[in-house]
């Protein structure tokens, strides 16, 4: 890994969506979508350019779970 990235790693779902948000401010509501993706293994992990920034994960559940 070169010290011009970033890499997030997670515990996952097989065949669960996940979405990599970021913000640079945590005093405003204003997270952007950086990618989805579909884990295919127990973790998972998105590689960007370093990037100075807070990040979250979101799981996102399919319609038919939902309801």
């Amino acid at each position: 890994m070169s010290r011009d990235q970033v890499t997030l790693r997670w515990n996952s779902v097989p065949r669960r969506h996940y979405r990599v948000q970021f913000t640079n401010n945590l005093d405003t509501r204003d997270w952007q979508s950086m990618t989805e993706i579909v884990a295919d293994a127990d973790h998972a992990e998105v590689t960007q350019l370093n990037q100075a920034a807070f990040y979250r994960l979101q799981i996102m559940v399919p319609p038919n779970e939902g309801s």
